[in-house]
């Protein structure tokens, strides 16, 4: 598998931190390093791998080829969210019967030779997780459903299959909190101009924590429920600001900014561990980080 970043030029229909001690089983430890780990901190940072795009929002294109001759299918690791979807092209030929390649079949299949599982006889087809077979033909189709993708070639005998298929899933991702603290002002990756529409770019004092924007996300955040709210916090209101649909989090975004109106990051690291606002903050940084990774089919770019 093949993948290809360039900057969204046209609309396309879309779609680890260091562990902490095991013997503290205090409540919210589990979400705590689950989001730790999600995040990709090790000691004191995480990292970003798409350091040369200029957009919160990317298309990503994904390229696969299923044989012929594969009766097993391909199974693609490519996992689809419910309600973001991704757009398939397919294109190539696959022979079949004895003729092979000289009785070819493109992704439509061969409706002139009979159907087999409701679909053209020799066409490609998916499934979505355990869904129902779903055509894809040569597209561009838009999937449904939820889970990995997994293309199939529409036939019952595949001993005289001959060629390919090749196949592209393309989707639009947002980023997360690494892309967002390596791309401000500051560099050290390309300047994206979201962060232009803060008040003061990424020097924009954050809240009560004493630091701006960048600051914080360069903050790790270790054991402080305040940061790892705020970095999930700060990455979602910057690809709302990017043109991502805040209705889903709306709730969340604003029962965020009262808590981080409220309390300091040192007020926050004195917290029990069974605090209700530290309970509450992690949960908040978890929906949020959730919100971040549903925009996308295949998760957060970041």
């Amino acid at each position: 598998m093949k993948k290809i970043l360039m900057p969204l030029l046209a609309v396309v229909f879309m779609t680890s931190c260091g562990m902490e001690s095991m013997t503290d089983t205090q409540p919210n430890q589990n979400l705590e390093n689950n989001l730790l780990l999600k995040n990709g901190f090790t000691a004191q940072e995480e990292s970003s791998s798409l350091t040369d795009l200029n957009s919160a929002r990317v298309q990503v294109t994904d390229q696969y080829t299923i044989l012929g001759t594969m009766s097993e299918g391909l199974a693609t690791g490519f996992i689809l969210n419910e309600g973001v979807p991704a757009l398939i092209t397919a294109s190539g030929e696959v022979g079949f019967y004895f003729a092979g390649l000289g009785d070819p079949a493109t992704p439509n299949g061969r409706p002139d030779a009979g159907s087999f599982n409701g679909f053209p006889v020799v066409s490609l087809v998916a499934r979505v997780g355990g869904g129902d077979l779903q055509f894809v033909g040569t597209g561009p189709t838009q999937l449904t459903g939820s889970g990995e993708v997994v293309f199939y070639v529409n036939d019952s005998f595949f001993g005289d299959n001959s060629g390919s298929w090749n196949i592209q899933i393309a989707y639009e991702c947002y980023h997360g909190p690494g892309y967002w603290k390596t791309h401000s002002e500051f560099g050290p990756a390309q300047y994206d101009e979201t962060w232009a529409l803060l008040s003061n770019g990424a020097s924009t004092p954050f809240y009560l924590s004493g630091s701006t924007w960048l600051q914080v996300f360069n903050t790790a955040p270790a054991r402080n429920a305040y940061y790892q709210l705020a970095h999930h916090f700060m990455a979602a209101k910057l690809n709302v600001l990017s043109g991502a649909d805040p209705s889903a989090v709306s709730a969340e975004l604003n029962a965020a900014e009262a808590q981080l109106n409220t309390y300091t990051p040192a007020q926050v690291a004195a917290l029990p561990m069974n605090s209700p606002v530290r309970a509450q903050m992690l949960a908040l940084a978890s929906n949020l980080d959730n919100y971040n990774n549903s925009l996308s089919s295949q998760g957060s770019c970041n």
